[in-house]
């Protein structure tokens, strides 16, 4: 037979228990925010090569988790006009990611697949990850309001068996043991990157106006083991240059 343990039950003397309490498991989610002034002529840039891309290959590469989403060619980072545009920006936030988690030295990022994502009134992704890559992102060119949120989900699915009566919005350490996904709304000018393990989906895009397109730049990316311990400062000019090191 269970017993009943209220909250008024019991005084805690902390001269009798020292309590203390760790944080294990934990998944990242890395953003990365450009500022706005630096973003809206990059943006516009970006948004040209994709309308230009799609002009190009309107049907895209097809496959059953994109509902009514236009999905570029993989690679984007072997072409001139995006790796001139955009892959100094993307080196950039890689690195210092690699740098904040404490990536041992030696190794190297490896820029594998890029490619550009259109969803208009209606389309959706729907639940995948991206194996067998270390590290997963995109970047946000073009987001209407109600375009889409990136749903992010819990990947410890034990979690999802018995949530806790946790408070709502609480920042205390109970968050971990209710919440199931992350909801996302994205933004201009900016990355949201993670472990490509981690499962996720884009929700349907309810803009009823003209003009729906959200577009976003999507990459992969893993570590791979050089020897290297110098980033390389010069700039992008070709696909070898999609290796970065740190």
């Amino acid at each position: 037979m269970s017993t009943l343990i209220k909250p008024t039950d019991f005084k805690l003397d902390a001269s009798t228990v020292k309590h203390s309490t760790s944080l294990l498991f934990g998944t990242p989610v890395w953003i990365s925010r450009l500022k706005a002034s630096d973003a809206t002529a990059i943006n516009s840039n970006l948004e040209n090569l994709i309308n230009k891309e799609f002009s190009s290959d309107p049907k895209g590469i097809q496959s059953s988790n994109k509902q009514g989403t236009w999905h570029s060619r993989v690679t984007l980072h072997e072409d001139q006009a995006f790796i001139d545009a955009f892959l100094p920006l993307l080196k950039n936030v890689l690195v210092k990611t690699a740098f904040q988690t404490g990536i041992e030295k030696g190794w190297s990022i490896e820029l594998e697949e890029m490619w550009a994502m259109i969803n208009v009134a209606g389309s959706r992704t729907s639940q995948h990850i991206h194996s067998p890559s270390h590290i997963s992102g995109s970047y946000y060119v073009k987001v209407p309001k109600n375009s889409g949120n990136l749903i992010i989900r819990e990947p410890r699915t034990q979690v999802r068996m018995s949530p806790w009566p946790v408070e709502k919005n609480t920042e205390k350490i109970g968050q971990y043991l209710t919440r199931t996904t992350l909801n996302l709304e994205p933004e201009e000018g900016t990355f949201v990157m993670f472990p490509s393990w981690l499962e996720h989906e884009v929700s349907v895009n309810k803009v009823l106006e003209e003009d729906s397109k959200r577009m976003c730049l999507t990459f992969n990316a893993s570590f791979v083991y050089t020897g290297a311990t110098v980033l390389h400062a010069a700039p992008f000019n070709s696909y070898e240059r999609s290796r970065l090191e740190y």
